[in-house]
Order: C-alpha cells, then sequence, then structure tokens
C-alpha cells in the first residue's frame, strides 16, 4: 500500500489545491505496474520475456502519468512529449515499433499494448537491445523530458 502512495496518480490528488505544486517538488515521479501478470501467463509454467513485458508496461504507466498531468494543466506538458517516449522504445525495444511512425501518444500506447499482450502470449515480438538497467534509464530520462515540472 506504501508503494501506491508514491505513485504519481496518487500524489497528484494529495492537494486537490494545488496538485502541481506538490508533483513539482517530488523529486520523483512513481509509477506502479503489478508484477503478478508478469509472472502468471495462462496455461504456461515459463515466464516470457519479462524484462520486455516490464519495460512496455512501464512505458504504458508513464503514458498514463503525463495525460494526468495533462489534464491538471495542460501547459505542463510538452505538446509532443511522445516523441521521447517513443524514441527511447524504438532504441531499447527490438520490434517493429519505429518512432516516426508514431503520430500521437494514444497510437503510442496502443502499439506497447499489443506488444505487450503478444509477449505475455510467448510470441516473439520484442527483446531488449540494452540491458534492464539502461533502458529503464532512458525511460526515466524520456519521462523527465515530457515536462517541465519535471526537469
Amino acid at each position: 500500500m506504501l508503494l501506491r502512495a508514491l505513485e504519481f496518480h496518487a500524489r497528484a490528488a494529495k492537494s486537490p489545491e494545488a496538485p502541481l505544486k506538490t508533483v513539482q517538488e517530488d523529486r520523483f515521479v512513481g509509477l506502479f505496474v503489478s508484477c503478478t501478470r508478469l509472472l502468471t501467463t495462462p496455461g504456461s509454467t515459463t515466464v516470457h520475456a519479462p524484462f520486455e513485458r516490464l519495460f512496455c508496461s512501464y512505458c504504458i504507466e508513464a503514458i498514463r502519468a503525463v495525460r494526468h498531468l495533462q489534464e491538471r494543466d495542460h501547459n505542463a506538458v510538452y505538446a509532443i512529449y511522445y516523441e521521447a517516449l517513443a524514441e527511447t522504445v524504438a532504441v531499447n525495444l527490438d520490434s517493429d515499433l519505429r518512432a516516426s511512425d508514431i503520430t500521437s501518444d494514444h497510437e503510442l500506447e496502443r502499439r506497447l499494448l499489443a506488444l505487450r499482450a503478444s509477449l505475455s502470449k510467448g510470441e516473439s515480438g520484442a527483446t531488449l537491445r540494452t540491458s534492464p538497467a539502461d533502458a529503464f534509464g532512458a525511460l526515466a530520462e524520456a519521462i523527465r523530458k515530457s515536462s517541465a515540472l519535471w526537469n
């Protein structure tokens, strides 16, 4: 429960009168992804592509967190923030997703959801090109670039 309290959505809702102040004062962007579905695949005893699935899940949650911030203050988010996220995915994940093909955050989210579903079925749709530490570090940097509040 403590981890959920640190999640961006909980932090942004903490003080309705000044949600952006709370978010700006935090020195982190908390994202939560349940690993229960990551570790269990119906009909299988093996865990297929755990880091790739986790990377996709955190990318999806990052998009949702940025959208939440955008709902609070449209000017707090850079209009083409999704381009940095798409580039991060394309650089770190060997898949058919090309950053130049992505034209909106909704399209990026849809493609990541489809990729994660494919990977959870045991299909080979992507592999990390870099170490998990480097991939997640790059994702953190892309999230920071989405808003001046997080820089």
